[in-house]
């Protein structure tokens, strides 16, 4: 019989552990092992899980982050004598029969190191939520899939002796990116994974267009920078530039027929240009102006045809974001030119219009 342990890697979920928690404690087959890594939380976090009956362990000053959290699991989990480690996000609320899926999966497939279960979205009706349950899914729908290309964190399983024998989750990657890092380094080493959609889970998380944005450049910039993208100005330029407007293209096309998502998707490569350059200020030590990108922005969205209230919209989008890190260098004329013949060439014109007064005026109704 396979013995599983149950872990959540948290920092500050006070929220919305509590639901978590509750789910876990109907489930059908119980775990082996509850436990919560606590991850620096200056919440009621621990209080609450000890409460709960979960076991508690916590990662040190010297060595935090998402994927020192989940590779202190791996000791924790090993030491007990647990078979497989299975994580659950702190916003994630198991179906009742969540462990007793995972736990007769793997007693019936021995050859299956990894997987990952289907977490759907609770809140999709604001235009922000929407989005995110449409471009940031965490699943890959309804149908059993072999070796897929991501394990998503949020519900993803693994046998243990198999974490121990790849090394664990890169420590390096401290918020994110982590778990398509562990699947891509398993599938290279020849490992069996697989996505098991009925081990369900629903995802507690709402959002705003500033904070989902930011939410999307932070899943896609480790990626990029491990590929060399943010090596300086030049492969920021030639790799990860085209890149940005490459993926704006497909989702744009992807969203245009679903009302509310126009506008957030005419934003995205706004501020995932000046959170790159951002990044690459601090990398240098030499954080540029970019109040320069805001201003090609609208002016080219003016000019573009988008109406005054979209231009608004994303000017005060653009400058939350750029508030958040701005330097005295002019930023370079080279980057400058390359943003707005980029924006200039891919901006779509009047096949737009329609989709993004829709999506205005969902936005107009969501306050938060």
């Amino acid at each position: 019989m396979t013995k599983l342990c149950l872990y959540i890697p948290c920092r500050n979920g006070s929220a919305t552990l509590p639901e978590v928690f509750a789910a876990v404690s109907r489930q059908t087959r119980a775990p082996d092992l509850l436990l919560l890594v606590n991850d620096q939380s200056t919440d009621d976090t621990p209080s609450l899980a000890h409460s709960a009956g979960w076991s508690v362990v916590h990662t040190s000053s010297e060595r935090n982050g998402l994927s020192a959290a989940r590779n202190v699991a791996v000791t924790v989990a090993a030491a007990a004598g647990c078979d497989v480690l299975a994580g659950l996000d702190a916003d994630a609320v198991p179906a009742v029969n969540y462990v007793e899926t995972l736990t007769a999966f793997y007693t019936d497939h021995p050859g299956v190191s990894g997987t990952c279960g289907r977490m759907i979205e609770r809140f999709a009706s604001s235009p922000s939520d929407l989005w995110r349950a449409v471009f940031m899914r965490q699943h890959w729908g309804d149908q059993s899939l072999d070796n897929p290309p991501i394990l998503f964190g949020s519900s993803a399983a693994h046998r243990i002796e198999v974490l121990q024998r790849i090394g664990g989750f890169n420590e390096t990657l401290r918020t994110n990116f982590e778990d398509t890092e562990l699947t891509q380094r398993l599938l290279r080493s020849g490992y069996r994974l697989a996505y098991v959609p009925e081990a369900m889970s629903e995802h507690l998380k709402r959002d705003t267009p500033d904070s989902v944005l930011k939410m999307f450049w932070n899943w896609y910039r480790p990626g990029a920078e491990m590929a060399g993208h943010f090596n300086g100005v030049d492969s920021w330029l030639r790799l990860r530039h085209p890149w940005i407007w490459h993926d704006y293209n497909g989702r744009s096309a992807a969203g245009v027929a679903i009302t509310g998502l126009t506008a957030i998707t005419e934003a995205l490569p706004w501020t995932q240009i000046i959170r790159d350059l951002q990044f690459l200020g601090r990398q240098s030590g030499s954080m540029a102006d970019l109040w320069p990108v805001v201003k090609i922005a609208t002016e080219l969205h003016t000019t573009h045809g988008y109406v005054d209230a979209f231009v608004e919209w994303l000017r005060c989008r653009l400058e939350n974001v750029v508030r958040e890190g701005n330097g005295g260098e002019t930023l370079h004329p080279q980057i400058q030119a390359a943003i707005r013949e980029s924006a200039d060439r891919m901006l779509p014109r009047r096949r737009f219009w329609d989709a993004l007064d829709d999506s205005m005026g969902c936005l107009a109704t969501d306050r938060r």
